[in-house]
């Protein structure tokens, strides 16, 4: 049951790093009179479909959690009822470390926080995760991207000085010219088409356009 948790561990010390790397995300906030939206592709391989799983965790007193994953393991992306929200992604281009926690249950203990600033703070003690992960986190004050790997946890806002984030599958203070072909060929494309959906125009972007975004090519 342990192991079967280590989706993207098993994946980074397999040699399918780079085969495995096709998710999206982005978050959104700030604008006025729109709700801040974070939002994933999670693009999982084929023999996942049929297993999508929504958990409902009620911890004692007040705090709740509504957790997207599949049959058998414990979270993929989530929200609760503190307004903080998760996504992930898989950064291969980075190294995980030996010492660090499981994605999922890295997700789990995001969303037992009551804030991004919390969860920020909780990705910074790990330091690190087993395999390098990217996490969009937001709250009802913000949004940001965390890059958590062995260096430990590197926190990204406001791009481009605007209310949004975005990642795909490498690390950005990365030249990606020096990676292996084809390392990040799928990658790159994404990226830069959601930074061209984004920049000048997140005080706009509402759910609806979110999912035309994810619908899209080469997101999609």
């Amino acid at each position: 049951l342990y192991a079967f948790q280590m989706f993207d561990e098993l994946a980074m010390y397999a040699g399918e790093k780079y085969r495995l790397a096709h998710c999206s995300g982005l978050g959104v906030h700030s604008r006025k009179g729109l709700p801040n939206i974070l939002g994933q592709n999670n693009d999982l391989p084929r023999y996942y479909e049929g297993t999508a799983t929504v958990l409902r965790i009620k911890y004692p007193k007040d705090h709740e959690a509504i957790v997207f994953t599949w049959a058998g393991c414990v979270a993929q992306n989530g929200v609760n009822n503190k307004n903080v929200g998760v996504t992930m992604n898989i950064v291969p281009t980075a190294e995980g470390t030996e010492n660090g926690v499981p994605m999922p249950f890295i997700i789990r203990g995001i969303l037992e926080r009551s804030s991004a600033d919390g969860a920020i703070a909780f990705l910074k003690s790990l330091g690190g995760s087993a395999a390098p992960m990217n996490f969009v986190i937001g709250d009802a004050t913000k949004v940001v991207t965390v890059e958590n790997t062995a260096d430990g946890a590197k926190v990204l806002e406001n791009f481009h000085g605007e209310s949004w984030v975005c990642h795909t599958n490498h690390h950005l203070a990365i030249d990606v010219s020096t990676l292996p072909e084809g390392a990040v060929s799928k990658s790159v494309p994404r990226y830069q088409f959601l930074e061209q959906q984004l920049k000048g125009k997140s005080r706009t972007v509402d759910a609806a356009r979110v999912k035309e975004i994810f619908r899209t090519k080469p997101v999609l």
